[in-house]
């Protein structure tokens, strides 16, 4: 979920999704600036986009803050003046979170720093470690097939 920079008070939040595009670059281009970024999957944790449309008004991802300044989207993003981009970033490295700071999940078993893998693929790796030391490598094959093919019907 996170990515952690030491030295930095705050921190920027991502509110995405899985294979989007415009996430995928806000992201990059946060992570070049140096601030801890936690990226917070509103595809597995739904119950925030409620609260992300109470702060925002907007229900598209993704959502970015730094501490409690929200940006926008990546648009917005890589619209900002260097000059207020490096407000912000200061303001993340220098100021603390306060309180009212945006939700991240309560709690996620399957939190993966950095934020690369979701709880739904962790689980199914565990799953196919486990059937591959138990039953071989063709089995483990065949159950990550169904797996991939599962993945693919839910997106439809």
């Amino acid at each position: 979920m996170g990515d952690f920079e030491s030295g930095a008070l705050g921190r920027v939040t991502v509110y995405s999704i899985q294979g989007c595009p415009h996430c995928v670059q806000a992201k990059a281009t946060l992570r070049s600036l140096g601030v801890p970024v936690f990226d917070v999957d509103v595809g597995i944790h739904s119950e925030l986009m409620v609260k992300l449309k109470e702060l925002t008004g907007r229900s598209t991802v993704p959502q970015i803050f730094f501490n409690t300044v929200h940006v926008g989207g990546n648009e917005d993003l890589q619209k900002l003046a260097p000059e207020e981009l490096q407000r912000l970033v200061t303001l993340v490295k220098e100021e603390p979170l306060s309180a009212d700071a945006p939700p991240l999940p309560e709690n996620n078993p399957f939190e993966v720093p950095g934020g690369e893998i979701d709880g739904g693929k962790q689980f199914t790796i565990k799953i196919l470690l486990c059937f591959s030391d138990y039953y071989g490598t063709k089995t483990a094959f065949f159950c990550n097939y169904v797996f991939c093919l599962n993945s693919l019907f839910l997106l439809c």
